[in-house]
């Protein structure tokens, strides 16, 4: 009987073990999956990260050219970074030269992707000038404008411009549209087609 007995214990016990042990194990495994799970998401994560030439394209959008002539000291094609300014390019460019207008560009404004900036002399400046004043109002002024401009007036070729110049250097310049008519060449019938297209301002 009392040997049954102890028989039956050991027998409690060694089962007791054995279920511990298989516990133990299947516990490790779920451990092991958890773990192999988790590195698997890390690995993923990983791959989701944006490629160098990815990276490298973005940074190439945020980047512009621009092209700069005329009176600075290195003219060329510059790389800026996007929204940078014309000042800044400028001075890439190794800055202006003396013969430059240098406020006839607005140094402070954001340049764009493929512009090009002319920096002009100063003779050209004001030149241009002179150009968008009579522009302004559409009559062509006879005391400023150069050769080319007076030859787009009705009856004014090439030769009447050069005497037209001529004129109002000799004489200080038109006092009233009506000299006009005073250079060889020009007679009533071309003042009346020119009249209203001129000023002496």
């Amino acid at each position: 009987m009392q040997k049954d007995k102890v028989i039956k214990i050991g027998i409690l016990f060694i089962t007791i073990v054995v279920c511990g042990f298989l516990y133990s194990c299947s516990d490790g495994q779920k451990t092991k999956v958890m773990i192999e799970e988790q590195s698997a998401a890390s690995n993923e994560i990983e791959k989701v990260d944006v490629p160098s030439d990815t990276q490298a394209q973005t940074k190439e959008d945020t980047l512009s050219y621009v092209y700069i002539c005329g009176e600075v000291m290195s003219p060329g094609v510059y790389q800026v970074e996007e929204g940078a300014r014309l000042y800044q390019v400028v001075e890439m460019a190794g800055g202006l030269l003396e013969t430059a207008a240098p406020n006839y560009l607005n140094l402070a404004e954001s340049v764009t992707d493929g512009q090009k900036i002319v920096v002009p002399t100063i003779d050209e400046a004001n030149e241009m000038a002179i150009v968008e004043s009579e522009s302004a109002d559409g009559l062509v002024n006879i005391n400023t404008a150069n050769e080319e401009t007076l030859t787009t007036l009705p009856g004014i070729g090439a030769s009447k411009a050069k005497n037209i110049i001529k004129y109002r250097e000799s004489k200080g310049g038109f006092q009233t549209i009506e000299e006009l008519m005073e250079i060889d060449g020009i007679k009533e019938g071309v003042f009346q087609k020119v009249k209203d297209m001129i000023t002496v301002k």
